[in-house]
């Protein structure tokens, strides 16, 4: 069972879902195989050729009666009551149908309105399903399985049809009713489980703007919507070619085989073949046929086929062919028809709804069903009456009328894939978003604004071009002591500009810039080109971490005056000051291209990821193409933190066909480490693979920015920005739009690292697309590869799970001089154990590695807890327990140990909020005044609303015992936020849990609960 259900696209929470709907399907279909094999007895007893014409026009009426009132009522009422409401009208209908059988007047008028009577019966069965099938499932599980739950009513279509064969007489047509009633009792039973066990109903959407038509008498008629428009025409086309492919097959058969009995067994045993097939093509050919050819292919593949099979009656009618050629022609027409529409067209054709909210879904699947389906058949229809009137030539009329009708079709299906296309980029992108009821940007309300975004407008230097220029003979000593500032300015700049050593123009100049009045400063900014480089540096230094706003622009304007590569060095070691990091991005843009020299060697020596995005981000502000250049070599690194800088930041710019190459080069190459990945996972223990799903969500994101570089900019955005949702319909439309902008082996690899399912199977895919993968276990990859590709926990993770041998002890050298604290402490826990756990091995290091003997007693360590054990204590609290670990080693660094006393006032109410504290050992209570609100042991904190916010505290918090601590200050932690988004977003949801705590116990207070 499991693996059918794999082939089948089946995952385990969705068994239950398919089984009822098959089911479902499966009574529906039993009952409406049964009411049309009851019409088309009748019909072939009684001038088929006349009647079938008439039935068919007299069924579309009634369709579109019945489409119309429905539509009426599908505003009125919940899907639910309409749902059930429609299978309680199929019950009256084919009571209805029963009693006219009985009374049995006129036997043409009971066939033919028999025959209606069945079209009623089948637009309201379909409508119901496929209303149910539209809100239960996205656009997603829609490919995968519209084609398995619709397979339900084609072996019942197949039992009808055979039960057809041993019809003879009017009692059995009755209880042929009566069996269909039976069968909508039970379809409306499982449609009552199916209500039990999911919430249907049609939420309603926010409304977004949309192409509409042009015509005005086209919108009142036919609709607004382009997509639904080009897709109804389409369909009227289909239904139109399917309606003639029947005409001419039964009406073959009754002339061609004129007892009665030997009709019906063959025509039974025709839509027996017919549905069984069809049953076969949507289990096995719908899913892996349309992830092989595609959307469009396979939307195509049903008028391409019956396009060939009309033109092939020309050809017959030039030959000499038989009755009994004509009868296996006419056969082979209609199964292949009926073949194609039920097991691919159908369920294809129904994903192409899935990008439109619910309630547009319902609509449109009415309209297409409920409209344009009769409409088809009834043009049809009169076309055939006058077939009938003009036998000489008329069935000659009749193909070229359907020939006609599926170039029309592949004609609308081409630009319903194209509308079809333009919807999902509207669900994905933001182009009906409305900034006005947006809320304001999260991270200023948290305080997270820079600090200097805004420079007030009126700041201006006194020291530009309108100062007073001194008289031509001035003194220099005279105006270098003038008390008018200006003055000795302009001395200044006479005196070095002459003689750049003047002593004593360079000493006043000095002066001004070590002045700790802010004007003498500000003035000194306007001369630093005469300034040496030290005094430079050092002036620029004080005045950017000025608070003077003034101060800050004229330090702005002054260093991008002075593009040196000195002053290049100190605005990038500003970028890592939060509070005048813009200010000195800023500084950098405006300097132009001369920063690229000194932001390239800096590039390519980073490491440090947020450092390595502002510098790639005031690369990518400068916009020029030596920039872009710079960009494009840094993602060619095999530093996989460099290339994911490098590709965000080349988001800003178009893309340029002549480097597709290059880039198709690295999403090989990320292809092929998402490999790896995937495979180490398969045997890996639980804490590695966390690890590696991290690692491939890096993987993934690296790949975005590569098809940013290679396909259409705003799809891949949109698509990108979706995937990462949780909201399971948004993924499922990202996937789809990708699915129709890429090439299918890129698109299925994207799928199988995207797409909850078997990891198994996700090897077996990336194995398929790009060979096998080279047979290295996953630890040795990552210890080889290092920080150039892997985080500091995965790096923690592998040194720990790692069995070192004398060929790769070596390797341990590289982790004990690692930067990070995380990996450095874990390889020298490794070298700790290795003369216990691996002797030779320890010998072999020791080899390699002599330690140098120390001169006395090595230094006492500071005691502390290990990095390691900090990250495990942020993990096992509820604020990141959600948190990957290799997200919360960033936050290690910023944890600052902390100890206090019994009894020792941590913080008092009404002091400045400034520190989270999550507690290592010991106990804190929380006090107002004399009353203990709250007691925090070890893994518990306290105090987090400072981190959003500096507020005065609440309460007091006083250790209870001694207590050891960690520290975690506002301003450190607005960095990890601003980096690591996931952070942020697990702190609102804690705080959001407690704050619907503390309301519900204020509830129970007011209620007189709580005492």
């Amino acid at each position: 069972m499991e693996t059918w259900q794999q082939f089948l696209g089946v995952r385990a929470r969705e068994v239950k879902t398919v089984w009822l709907f098959f089911l479902h399907n499966f009574m529906l279909g039993i009952g409406t195989v049964l009411v049309y094999v009851v019409a088309n007895v009748l019909l072939l007893e009684h001038y088929p050729e006349h009647n079938l014409p008439l039935a068919y026009g007299l069924g579309a009426l009634a369709m579109l009666a019945v489409g119309r009132l429905y539509t009426r009522f599908e505003h009125a009422w919940p899907l639910k009551t309409l749902a059930a409401r429609a299978i309680l009208t199929a019950l009256v209908f084919t009571g209805l149908l029963g009693g006219l059988l009985l009374l049995r007047g006129n036997a043409v008028v009971v066939a033919v309105l028999l025959m209606t009577g069945y079209r009623v019966v089948y637009l309201l069965t379909n409508l119901e399903f496929w209303g149910l099938s539209a809100v239960v499932f996205d656009v997603r599980q829609g490919r995968r399985l519209f084609s398995v739950i619709s397979s339900g009513d084609m072996p019942a279509k197949a039992l009808g049809a055979l039960l057809a064969i041993f019809v003879h007489a009017q009692q059995d047509l009755v209880l042929l009713l009566g069996l269909a009633f039976g069968a909508y009792l039970v379809a409306l039973y499982t449609q009552q489980l199916t209500f039990r066990s999911h919430l249907v109903e049609a939420r309603p959407a926010p409304a977004r703007p949309q192409a509409s038509v042009a015509s005005p008498l086209v919108r009142r008629w036919l609709g607004r919507s382009p997509l639904l428009l080009h897709m109804g025409l389409s369909w009227l086309a289909v239904a139109a070619v399917s309606t003639g492919a029947e005409y001419f097959f039964f009406v073959n058969v009754k002339q061609k085989l004129l007892d009665q009995t030997v009709i019906l067994q063959y025509v039974g045993g025709v839509l027996a073949l017919s549905y069984g097939l069809a049953m076969l093509g949507k289990l096995l050919l719908t899913r892996h046929g349309l992830d092989r050819l595609g959307l469009p292919r396979t939307l195509l593949l049903l008028p391409l086929t019956a396009l060939a099979g009309v033109a092939m009656f020309g050809a017959l009618q030039l030959g000499a062919v038989g009755s009994g050629g004509w009868l296996l022609y006419f056969c082979g027409l209609y199964l292949s028809m009926e073949v194609l529409r039920r097991g691919l067209f159908e369920p294809v054709f129904l994903v192409l709804f899935q990008p439109l909210s619910a309630p547009e879904r319902l609509k449109g699947h009415t309209q297409v069903k409920g409209f344009y389906e009769p409409l088809g058949m009834g043009l049809t229809g009169l076309v055939l009456y006058a077939v009938h009137a003009w036998p000489a030539g008329g069935s000659a009329v009749a193909f070229v009328w359907m020939g006609a009708l599926l170039v029309l079709a592949m004609l609308m299906l081409r630009r319903t894939h194209r509308h079809y296309l333009q919807e999902l980029k509207t669900v994905l992108g933001r182009r009906f978003y409305n900034p006005a009821q947006a809320a304001e940007n999260l991270a200023g309300r948290l305080g997270i604004r820079e600090t200097f975004e805004h420079l007030e407008a009126d700041a201006h230097s006194t020291w530009g071009a309108d100062s007073p220029t001194p008289a031509a003979g001035f003194n220099p000593d005279a105006g270098l002591h003038n008390p008018d500032l200006p003055v000795q300015l302009e001395t200044i700049r006479a005196c070095l500009s002459a003689e750049p050593d003047h002593p004593a123009a360079q000493a006043r100049l000095q002066e001004l810039a070590a002045a700790s009045d802010a004007n003498q400063r500000q003035a000194a900014l306007g001369l630093l080109e005469f300034l040496p480089h030290p005094q430079q540096l050092t002036l620029l230094r004080t005045c950017f971490q000025s608070q003077n706003p003034g101060l800050l622009k004229a330090a702005r304007q002054a260093a991008a005056q002075v593009p040196t590569p000195e002053i290049i060095k100190l605005l990038i070691e500003l970028l890592e000051q939060k509070a005048v990091r813009k200010l000195a991005a800023d500084t950098l843009v405006n300097m132009g291209s001369a920063v690229l020299p000194t932001l390239e060697k800096n590039l390519h020596r980073q490491t440090d990821y947020p450092l390595l995005r502002r510098l790639t981000q005031v690369c990518a502000r400068l916009a020029t193409p030596a920039a872009r250049r710079t960009l494009v070599l840094l993602a060619q690194q095999t530093n996989l933190t460099r290339r994911a800088a490098a590709l965000q930041a080349l988001g800003r710019f178009d893309t340029v066909v002549a480097d597709a190459p290059l880039f198709q080069h690295l999403m090989q190459k990320e292809m092929r480490l998402a490999q790896q990945l995937l495979r180490g996972m398969l045997g890996a223990n639980v804490e590695l693979r966390s690890c590696l799903k991290y690692e491939l969500t890096k993987a993934q994101q690296r790949l975005f920015g590569l098809l940013l570089q290679l396909y259409d900019r705003q799809p891949i955005l949109d698509a990108r920005r979706s995937v990462a949702r949780t909201g399971q319909e948004r993924q499922a439309n990202a996937l789809e739009i990708l699915d129709n902008l890429l090439p299918r082996p890129l698109y299925q690899g994207l799928q199988a690292l995207v797409e909850v399912g078997r990891l198994t199977k996700k090897v077996q895919t990336f194995d398929q697309l790009l060979g096998p993968a080279p047979p290295e276990p996953i630890l040795t990859t990552i210890l080889e590869r290092g920080e150039e590709a892997f985080a500091p926990w995965t790096l923690s993770v592998a040194l720990r799970q790692w069995q070192p041998t004398p060929a790769t002890v070596a390797t341990l050298q590289t982790y004990l001089r690692a930067t990070n604290v995380l990996v450095r402490e874990s390889a020298e826990d490794v070298l700790e154990l290795l003369p216990a756990r691996y002797p030779a091995v320890y010998e072999h290091w020791a080899s390699l590695f002599p330690t140098p003997a120390l001169d006395g007693n090595p230094p006492a360590a500071e005691p502390r807890v290990p990095a390691v054990e900090r990250l495990l204590l942020l993990k096992h609290t509820t604020l990141f327990a959600d948190t990957p670990e290799n997200v919360l080693s960033s936050i290690v660094p910023i944890m600052k140990e902390v100890s206090f006393p019994a009894q020792h006032p941590i913080f008092a109410k009404g002091d400045l909020g400034t520190s989270l504290f999550i507690i290592y050992t010991g106990e804190v209570g929380i006090f107002t005044e004399e009353h203990r609100l709250a007691t925090f042991r070890e893994g518990e904190f306290f105090g987090e609303l400072a981190l959003l916010d500096a507020e005065p505290r609440s309460a007091s918090a006083v250790t209870q015992s001694p207590v050891v601590a960690f520290r975690l200050d506002q301003e450190d932690f607005y960095d990890v936020m601003e980096e690591c988004a996931e952070v942020l977003q697990n702190i609102l949801r804690v705080l959001c849990q407690r704050l619907r705590l503390q309301n519900e116990k204020m509830k129970a207070l007011a209620e007189g609960e709580i005492v």
